[in-house]
């Protein structure tokens, strides 16, 4: 264990060359990847008990403890995954050549990925009266005391591709030293020891490997199909023993259970928050549906598979009274907050919407809140979904950043911002008639959001514990100017997709084959794919291949969110569509992808995503002669997405229709790609309600080739939007053109829109100029429409006064276009 033995000795130095106090300095032994429930760590020179945290560090005689219902795993130095059971106790330390993991009671898994060891190295799980030598194997280990004075241990090997088995010594509980020899613990054995009467190994039964795999276990959503029930009863029995993606599936309990691959892969892999145990259902076929059983490797603990035909999708809704028509019942408010039933041109969902503002009776005059605490029983992928506007005083005459937020606050106090407003930020139009309500007026000619309620759809794993949706509208630098926020059908409802992997799990699959094939049947699911948490999916294959299907999937097909990742090794469409008719992610889209960390790009000085949750090579969703409707194709936060194919293809007539802008880039995302970023082939596609492409929150798109290509007869129509639109400091490049015709001709960019305030004609595109911008923030050269003798433009109003088309909207004085049209 280099990097714990370097530390080590750098901190004996310390001890002899500096005060007492300096031993306050810390040693990291690792990192937490996994907290459920209540996780505590007693840390040298600090008088309470630190609550651990997702990602938190370890540092070395940390005395961790876990509560009732509690569970935790922690990643040591990249080489071992421990994981810890409820009401468990153990502290970490290490001497030059061994770290030392005492545990005092409770019980622990610990693997070891034998190839990252130096020679001679190992870590010992030790006992009040045992002790075990562990090198790329996987050992549970249990302790307790008889009566509260004698010590019993029981230590099961699940695992040992190194074939050597473990050394195990019992210990005089009083002395410490060796109660007689050592004895040799092979694979599917099991060691009991209590106080210092004779030890016992034996063979395990059924009944030992249900105890070792006992509280080891996250959540695992239920599995309500018949035909996994025997699958599930197996992996019940696997599922604390069986390592991540590298260890090969066989039958339990005689035969080895967790074998035949070494378990360094497992740890190696798990460098990013993974886990060391398994709990698996693996996909059926049925009938009426064509599933591809999951090879082994099997998916790793909290990874749960079910398969067709699936319950019918429930969505149980989490919040009370979350379209406000009783009032603010059940919602929590400080400042200047109520209920309306219409305020100018908007109306609520139902009877009544929620107003919050920054007048009279706002906290100190600036702010006001609205919040809701909802329970979480069990860890449950979410959806938080909510319509909003914001209303503003500020514009256009004063530069004062007032905003709005809508935030989920974690039973730690950890908050997600979910969607955000601004004076500066935000794209603002001139409302055309002052209106009151609520307490709150808004001036001829101030600023609008839109013209229409915005609507904000999120996916997260939440924990059990206490949410809270979080609403604020702030007046920032006066308490004279005022600014509002209206909200509305708030919801929090549940999501349980096919596939989940959450919590550093990691599932590996070499079938090239897709991970679900459906073929001439219907089939109805909330969602495909979540990945979560530090997770990892790695697809030999692509995710579906639907032919000559009908699906009805209200959320998201694919979800990766807080670091979890997908990634495939091939070059086939992730998602093929043939035939058939498809609803995919009617509330958020078809991929949802969130990432996690951000740093400084010396090349934009932007700030942006860094993760890369999606990593495929070839094009994301690809139709041919299908029907499809979707709330988007893709939205990227705070993650980089690199496409050498486009993302999207459509061919042989379909026709494919999002409710919102198809590509959003929402907040400090980065899309590179290649080539032309969408393609249609003799198809069209229908954007109903904004661009084509978004870009907010200080984004970047580059795009190596055209926007769009449009060949053999292809229309696409923006009924309410333009090409392209940039807000928030976000930044375009577009090596080629806005559109490029091609093919047989017959080809058809239509667009509606009266966004012009007026619109600046550069480079022969009319770009609406807005917040600031101007037209130094755009150069459109050569050719931005290409080919346009194989197709037609045609603006719902052609001028550029106010109320003209725009085929580009640039808002704010720091976001810019470039467009070389070569």
């Amino acid at each position: 264990m280099p990097m714990l033995r370097c530390a080590s000795v750098a901190l004996l130095v310390m001890w002899m060359l500096w005060p007492v106090s300096s031993h306050a300095q810390a040693v990291k032994a690792g990192v937490v990847s996994t907290v459920s429930g209540k996780v505590t760590a007693i840390r040298a020179g600090v008088p309470q008990p630190l609550p651990l945290k997702f990602k938190d560090d370890v540092f070395l005689q940390d005395k961790i403890a876990t509560g009732e219902q509690s569970l935790a795993r922690v990643l040591l130095g990249g080489r071992a995954l421990v994981t810890v059971r409820e009401l468990s106790v153990l502290t970490i330390t290490e001497i030059p050549g061994q770290a030392t993991i005492n545990l005092e009671s409770g019980k622990v898994s610990l693997a070891v990925a034998r190839d990252r060891m130096r020679p001679g190295e190992s870590i010992e799980v030790r006992t009040p009266n045992a002790v075990a030598a562990v090198r790329g194997t996987v050992l549970i280990t249990e302790t307790d005391r008889i009566a509260g004075q004698v010590p019993r241990t029981a230590m099961y090997l699940t695992s040992d591709p190194t074939a050597r088995g473990v050394p195990v010594t019992h210990l005089n509980p009083a002395t410490g030293l060796a109660v007689g020899p050592a004895a040799t613990l092979n694979l599917n054995m099991a060691f009991f020891a209590t106080g210092i009467d004779p030890l016992s190994t034996r063979q395990m039964t059924e009944a030992d490997h249900a105890r070792a795999r006992a509280g080891l276990q996250d959540y695992v959503p239920p599995h309500l199909q018949a035909a996994n029930q025997q699958q599930v009863t197996q992996a019940q029995l696997r599922e604390a023993t069986q390592l991540a993606n590298t260890l090969n599936e066989q039958p339990p309990p005689t035969a080895t259970v967790a074998g035949a691959q070494s378990a360094q892969q497992a740890v190696v892999e798990a460098q990013e928050e993974q886990n060391s145990t398994s709990d698996i259902s693996v996909a059926t076929t049925t009938t009426t549906t064509t599933v591809t059983t999951l090879p082994a490797p099997p998916p790793p603990a909290s990874a749960t598979f079910t398969a067709g035909p699936p319950a019918a999708p429930t969505t149980p809704e989490l919040l009370t009274n979350g379209g406000f028509d009783s009032g603010l019942t059940g919602w929590t408010s400080t400042g200047a907050a109520s209920a309306l039933a219409s305020l100018g041109p908007f109306g609520p969902n139902g009877s009544s919407m929620a107003i919050i503002h920054t007048g009279t009776g706002a906290v100190g005059g600036t702010t006001s809140t609205l919040s809701q605490v909802f329970p979480i029983a069990s860890p449950t992928l979410t959806k938080v979904k909510f319509w909003y506007t914001f209303l503003t005083n500020e514009y256009p005459t004063f530069s004062v950043n007032d905003f709005f937020n809508a935030k989920l606050i974690s039973p730690a106090g950890a908050p997600t911002v979910l969607a955000t407003a601004s004076r500066l930020g935000s794209p603002l139009t001139a409302n055309p008639s002052a209106f009151s309500g609520g307490g709150f007026t808004l001036g001829t000619g101030n600023g609008i959001l839109t013209s229409a309620f915005t609507f904000s759809s999120t996916s997260m794993l939440l924990t059990p514990g206490s949410w809270t949706l979080f609403f604020e509208v702030v007046d920032v630098s006066d308490t004279i100017v005022d600014s509002a926020a209206l909200i509305d059908v708030a919801q929090v409802v549940t999501d349980p997709p096919l596939y989940i992997v959450w919590d550093g799990s990691t599932l590996d699959r070499a079938d090239r084959d897709p991970l679900l094939r459906l073929t001439s049947t219907s089939r109805t699911f909330d969602s495909l794919l979540a990945v979560c948490c530090g997770s990892t999916v790695r697809l030999a294959g692509p995710l579906l291949h639907a032919a000559d299907t009908d699906l009805e999937v209200p959320f998201s097909l694919v979800t990766l969110t807080s670091g979890g990742t997908l990634a495939t090794s091939t070059t086939e469409p992730l998602v093929l569509l043939e035939g058939g008719r498809q609803s995919l992610g009617a509330a958020d889209g078809v991929f949802e992808i969130w990432g996690v960390n951000t740093a400084l790009d010396p090349e934009t000085g932007l700030v942006l995503g860094t993760d890369r949750p999606l990593q495929h090579a070839g094009v994301l969703l690809e139709t041919s002669g299908a029907t499809v409707t979707t709330e988007r194709i893709v939205r990227l936060d705070s993650a980089l997405l690199e496409a050498s194919q486009p993302i999207l293809n459509l061919t042989n007539r379909s026709h494919l229709t999002t409710a919102g802008s198809a590509v959003d880039l929402s907040y400090r995302a980065r899309v590179t790609s290649l080539g032309t970023l969408m393609r249609l082939d003799g198809s069209a596609l229908t954007v109903a309600q904004g661009a084509l492409v978004s870009l907010a929150g200080g984004s970047v798109l580059s795009v190596g080739g055209d926007l769009i290509t449009l060949v053999n007869g292809s229309t696409l129509s923006l009924l309410n939007g333009p090409l392209l639109s940039l807000s928030g400091g976000s930044l375009a490049s577009i090596a080629g053109g806005l559109v490029a015709f091609g093919g047989s001709g017959g080809n058809a960019l239509k667009v509606a829109n009266s966004l012009c305030s007026p619109c600046s004609l550069i480079g022969g595109i009319p770009v609406a100029l807005t917040n600031g911008a101007v037209a130094s923030n755009v150069n459109i050269a050569g050719s931005p429409i290409k080919n346009q003798g194989l197709g037609s433009v045609t603006l719902s109003n052609p001028t550029l006064g106010n109320g003209g088309t725009a085929l580009a909207v640039v808002s704010g004085a720091t976001s810019k276009l470039t467009v070389a049209g070569k």
